[in-house]
């Protein structure tokens, strides 16, 4: 309540002064313009720009010259500046690149679950359906299945990752 009645005070003050003699220095009118003043400071200005012309001119003329100077120094201010090495923001813009992908990521991950379970579902039935005769040495290492299946197995999941690409590249194409 206190502030309150020294800012009625301080206004009061500026409605008894005559404008003509008192005026805004140039800059807390510049700092007026740019909202760089605190509450208080910002109410006085307004109530003087109420009352004095030549200083709600000098603002007018403040503001086409800061919009003039914005629009002619535009483009450099877009500038690309250096910055830090910042891994959240780096892995923050790699997640948002994943995202569109993440249908297509978990169909991967599917197939490649399914594949896994029928390459080593069929080693299995392949041991125990097909025993060979006693004594015959085994002549296949472990991993022979997975090259002989391992294709016919995963070309599903290579069909679906081609059929997206090519749904992605279509739209693309016809939004832009």
């Amino acid at each position: 309540m206190e502030a309150f009645e020294r800012f009625l005070q301080r206004a009061r003050q500026l409605q008894e002064t005559d404008p003509s003699e008192h005026h805004v220095s140039e800059s807390l009118l510049t700092a007026y313009v740019y909202e760089q003043l605190l509450d208080e400071q910002a109410s006085l200005v307004a109530a003087h720009l109420v009352q004095c012309v030549r200083c709600s001119e000098r603002v007018t003329a403040l503001r086409s010259e800061g919009a003039r100077l914005e629009r002619s120094l535009a483009p450099y201010l877009h500038m690309p500046v250096a910055r830090k090495f910042n891994l959240r923001e780096r892995l923050q813009r790699w997640w948002e690149s994943v995202v569109p992908w993440q249908p297509v990521l978990v169909h991967a991950g599917v197939y490649a679950a399914v594949a896994v379970v029928l390459f080593w579902a069929n080693s299995w039935l392949d041991k125990v359906l097909i025993t060979p005769p006693a004594g015959t040495p085994v002549l296949e290492p472990w991993w022979a299945p997975l090259v002989r299946y391992g294709p016919w197995l995963l070309a599903p999941w290579a069909v679906g990752l081609i059929a997206h690409v090519i749904y992605r590249w279509r739209n693309n194409r016809r939004q832009s």
